[in-house]
């Protein structure tokens, strides 16, 4: 080693920069490459098991019922760069509907279920769907569709007429409401194989035209905090980024994965879509809407090795999921996110369970960013977001975008091939967050240590100017979530005539608790040392509003506790910026 390599390899970390390197290289591989080589390994191992539907396809079957759906789709006009749109939450029809997009190049949109319909249509519009699968299970969704679509009542056809608006053509359905006018994928599937070597010619020369940079799908954001947008990601990224997850917490082909996300539509929810595939693992995909206690017997009965679930989901298995009653010693890895989680909460979780609870930093522009080591020695703790995942790299800067010192608090940026395209059809928004030399602005406040441990403490507007102390979401949580008795915070900014603004704590309460706010409060008077983390108000909720993920609408919650509070709801658009 010459001398000036040495004191480069040697040097200390003193800026918040972190490149994460990897013995594992990205691979350059399409969806069908995938699924043609994992075949050709274990045809007869299990890829799926869907236990709502009581369906198990192993790989071979799984080839099979892909590729006469990608057939069908080629034959009702599909082509590459098309984009087919999907409101499901019936597990193996989404699945399976994304594969067979895949094999032919067609890019997938993913549509959250309870839209309004002005979001809806806005959505299906802007991502220019030429098709659009609706679950079987989902009537009130057509019904909505007809509200937007008036065509939906009158075509036989089984083709929409084209508008100035929309290129939407084909609804792909088999729903009550439809009366039966349109193809369902059963119908599409069965046709495909009236003459199977010229649909197998057909496939051949389809799938060679897509390669693996190809756009692939459009995730849409949650919409808790403003207007949905919808990213677009290739081939490459979303295979490459579940390899990278795999390689950090050591998974393999033997693991059984349980993914239990409230949404198929949510980015969070791919990891069980597509790590069959890139590991050549099984997933055993609940239908958003199981009953909790399912989550628990199918752990049970499958012997899962793997948990992905979100805070509430975890919350629930735990206290609503008769755990006691089943044998879950076989999962050795929880995976969670998205959530401040109580420290006692992961104790106890961790204790039933007897596995390691996995911190996992995600988003859908950045896909999976970092995660805890399931190995780590110490240098990490709960309250951090791990390291970023191979082939990734992350600094912290300051208001001007210089890099700022390890632990120190500053705006979290972050690059990689996982990043997503751009937001389809806005290249303004895109531009505001994402550099030309590819680093992503992620809005969230962060700092990183010398080992490359990342700790998130909230969004860049999720901050509170409370007199001169600037107080962050995550710690004002932190310390509402102090109290034994409750369950789930959220904060409100609230005006403040002496310190410009102060908080609303909104909190929820474990089983049959009954408490008042003012109670709440006296506890944190009593309770907490620092008067500034004591909230101006505390409100209880049996349920907070929500948006079509599960997730938390931070603006309707907003909206409720200031209507509640007598406040000036302009407050919330003008005040805060005045």
């Amino acid at each position: 080693v010459k001398p000036a390599d040495h004191i480069m390899l040697t040097a200390k970390i003193n800026k918040s920069y972190y490149h994460s390197t990897s013995n594992v290289p990205l691979a350059a591989v399409t969806v069908k490459d995938m699924l043609d080589s994992v075949v050709e390994k274990i045809p007869d191992k299990e890829a799926y098991v869907f236990p709502v539907e009581k369906i198990r396809l192993t790989f071979a079957e799984l080839q099979r019922q892909v590729n006469a759906l990608a057939t069908g789709f080629i034959n009702m006009g599909l082509k590459r760069g098309d984009t087919l749109g999907i409101l499901s939450s019936r597990a193996t029809e989404y699945v399976l509907v994304q594969l067979a997009a895949a094999q032919i190049g067609v890019i997938l949109a993913r549509f959250h279920i309870g839209l309004p319909h002005s979001m809806l249509e806005n959505v299906i519009l802007k991502s220019e769907c030429v098709a659009l699968v609706v679950g079987d299970n989902h009537d009130d969704v057509y019904n909505q569709l007809m509200k937007i679509i008036p065509d939906l009542k009158t075509t036989d056809s089984g083709l929409l007429p084209m508008t100035g608006k929309s290129k939407l053509q084909f609804i792909i359905t088999k729903v009550a409401a439809s009366g039966g006018r349109w193809k369902s994928i059963d119908d599409i599937m069965n046709k495909s194989n009236m003459d199977p070597e010229k649909d197998k010619k057909l496939l051949e020369e389809t799938s060679k035209m897509v390669e693996f940079g190809d756009l692939y799908t459009i995730f849409y954001t949650s919409g808790s905090t403003g207007p949905l947008k919808g990213t677009l990601h290739s081939n490459e990224a979303l295979q490459n980024i579940y390899m990278m997850c795999g390689d950090r917490y050591g998974w393999t082909k033997d693991d059984i994965l349980l993914s239990a996300c409230p949404s198929l539509s949510h980015v969070a929810a791919d990891v069980a879509h597509t790590t069959p595939l890139v590991l050549g693992l099984t997933s055993v995909i609940l239908s958003p809407g199981a009953n909790i206690q399912d989550n628990v017997s199918v752990i049970h009965d499958e012997r899962c090795s793997l948990l992905f679930a979100t805070y509430p989901g975890l919350y629930n298995m735990l206290y609503s999921g008769n755990v006691e009653q089943y044998n879950c010693n076989s999962v050795r890895h929880i995976l969670t996110g998205a959530s401040i989680i109580p420290a006692d909460f992961i104790q106890k979780i961790s204790t039933i369970f007897q596995a390691k609870v996995l911190n996992t930093y995600a988003s859908s522009e950045a896909l999976a960013v970092s995660g805890i080591d399931p190995t780590d020695d110490g240098k990490g703790s709960f309250d951090n977001v791990g390291r970023p995942f191979s082939h990734t790299e992350v600094k912290i800067v300051d208001t001007n975008g210089k890099i700022v010192p390890i632990n120190t608090l500053g705006d979290l940026f972050i690059r990689s091939n996982y990043v997503f395209r751009s937001y389809i059809h806005d290249e303004d928004k895109t531009k505001k967050v994402k550099s030309v030399n590819g680093w992503y602005k992620s809005g969230d406040i962060a700092k990183i240590n010398s080992n490359g441990y990342i700790t998130v403490v909230g969004r860049n507007q999720d901050i509170i100017m409370k007199g001169a102390q600037t107080m962050y979401y995550a710690s004002l949580v932190e310390s509402i979530l102090s109290h034994p008795n409750v369950k789930a915070a959220y904060i409100v900014p609230v005006p403040d005539k002496e310190l410009q603004e102060d908080f609303c704590a909104c909190v929820s309460l474990n089983g049959n608790t009954v408490l008042s706010g003012d109670e709440l409060r006296d506890f944190y008077v009593a309770n907490i040392a620092m008067k500034d983390y004591i909230p101006k108000y505390v409100m209880v909720f049996n349920d907070f509003p929500k948006n079509a993920t599960g997730k938390i609408d931070q603006i309707a919650l907003s909206q409720e506790v200031f209507i509640s509070l007598g406040l000036d709801t302009d407050w919330l658009v003008h005040g805060r910026k005045a």
